[in-house]
């Protein structure tokens, strides 16, 4: 087994909109390689984790040598997910996180810590989110990169496909020729994470805060806003007293207690009152700040 380390003199993707949802979190791009589709069948043989630190982005892969060296990559690589405040894949849900439970599993390993883990599967926010699958043939990684024109640095010409081939070729063979084909699949998951860390620029044509209240965000899970209250499930469950004034959710912060500079600021603000919004136009950001500024102040 073989662990590769990088650092990429990149900066990080930074949004003043992600920012308050996830503020303090340590993000890890994440994406693996497999010797096929099935989980049951199959084992993973590489995995690939970069983590935005700062102004820069480190890389880590760990290669299995052999297949029967999959338990102890499970065990390593587990360990390095589990340093992630926030997992972004790409087809993650369908693929990669089921995956690799699945395979942890197999070896007697626990893997329920895994899903404690806050996911963003970009794949699925542009399914759900984007108009990107009326405009594009189709919504795979690539497809989306050379879109955005951000595949211009990507220099892997291999699928995910011929990579398990190449890694039944890499089993067989020895030397020089064994470590060229290792290099070209580890040089196919390392683009696939880069690109991905990069990917995550397309948010900015996204409506974020209506994404977050679908979504969650870390610490938070499922919204429901009813004439009466907002219930948030999460770490710390929420229930915030509410009024209908007019169809309109109406939050009375002066009786909460809540006197934030960043309320005040919202356009759903006044007069010590914020509006959330009706049944069929509910006011994302101004929910999400709300959640976020009760989280704060118990915590």
């Amino acid at each position: 087994m073989k662990i590769i380390e990088e650092q990429i003199n990149e900066k990080p993707f930074y949004s003043k909109v992600l920012a308050p949802y996830f503020s303090n979190c340590r993000i890890g791009v994440v994406d693996i390689e497999t010797t096929g589709l099935s989980p049951a069948r199959n084992k993973v043989i590489l995995g690939g984790i970069l983590f935005f630190e700062g102004e820069r982005k480190r890389m880590v892969q760990i290669f299995a040598d052999s297949r029967d060296e999959e338990p102890d990559l499970l065990a390593e690589y587990a360990q390095l997910l589990y340093q992630a405040d926030v997992l972004i894949t790409y087809n993650g849900t369908g693929f990669d996180i089921p995956f690799i439970k699945k395979r942890m599993t197999e070896h007697g390993m626990r893997p329920g810590n895994i899903d404690k883990i806050h996911h963003i599967d970009m794949l699925r926010i542009l399914r759900r989110y984007s108009d990107l699958k009326n405009v594009l043939p189709d919504l795979k990684q690539k497809t989306v990169e050379r879109y955005f024109g951000d595949d211009s640095e990507r220099t892997d010409e291999i699928s995910g496909a011929e990579s398990v081939k190449l890694y039944n070729e890499y089993c067989a063979a020895s030397g020089h020729r064994a470590e060229a084909i290792r290099d070209k699949i580890l040089l196919h998951n390392r683009d696939d994470v880069v690109r991905l860390s990069n990917l995550t620029k397309v948010t900015r044509q996204l409506d974020i805060h209506k994404i977050m209240y679908c979504e969650g965000w870390p610490g938070v899970g499922n919204i429901t806003i009813s004439s009466e209250m907002i219930r948030v499930d999460g770490t710390k469950p929420l229930i915030v007293p509410a009024e209908d004034v007019s169809g309109h959710t109406i939050v009375d912060l002066i009786a909460l207690d809540i006197d934030i500079p960043e309320l005040q600021r919202l356009p759903g603000y006044e007069s010590g009152y914020l509006d959330l919004g009706t049944e069929r136009n509910i006011h994302f950001m101004e929910v999400n700040a709300l959640i976020n500024s009760l989280r704060e102040k118990y915590r």
